[in-house]
């Protein structure tokens, strides 16, 4: 999370427990919920950051790339997947990992992930909120991280804003719909 001012606090997605909005058929357009289904054979399962050791190497360029790799993820795609390098900047390497595997858990341990259209006064919503998300066909509210917020209209104030999230409470959702 950055505050204002620039700086920058770390939390662990376990540590998130206050939620800034709530999406319920109010504020959901209809018909746009979807959940999608987690691809495994698609799912990224390498991961590489650089960042330098406030320890040790504050102003030296990073010396060796931090990288974690889910093997149960390489042997269901049956190859490595990785995309683009994360820049953490300057931390601890224990900071390092604990960000790294934050970034995993986020992008690989969900299910699925949640996509939907939402109304103009979800504006505040940014990636990285916690939200709940409370529909009928849902057995109960979940608590989902937003990955995504685009607004859809090229107008000063959009009407509508499109969303991506993850279940990182990591219940299943059912697939009847």
């Amino acid at each position: 999370m950055q505050e204002r001012g620039g700086k920058l606090r770390f939390f662990c997605l376990e540590q998130i427990t206050q939620t800034t909005f709530n999406f319920d058929s109010s504020v959901i357009l209809d018909g746009s919920f979807r959940v999608v289904k987690r691809d495994l054979t698609q799912t990224r399962n390498v991961w590489t950051a650089s960042y330098r050791d406030v320890e040790s190497q504050y102003i030296e360029p990073p010396i060796d790339m931090l990288k974690i790799e889910d093997e149960t993820l390489i042997a269901k795609a049956g190859r490595r997947i990785d995309g683009e390098a994360i820049e953490l900047y300057n931390m601890t390497t224990h900071q390092a990992y604990r960000v790294l595997e934050a970034v995993k858990k986020m992008q690989a341990d969900a299910a699925t992930t949640v996509e939907l259209s939402a109304a103009a006064t979800s504006f505040d919503v940014l990636p990285g909120d916690a939200v709940h998300v409370e529909l009928p066909i849902l057995e109960t509210p979940r608590k989902m991280l937003v990955v995504e917020a685009n607004d859809r209209s090229g107008e000063e104030t959009a009407d509508e804003r499109l969303f991506t999230m993850t279940d990182w409470t990591l219940h299943t959702i059912s697939d009847s719909y």
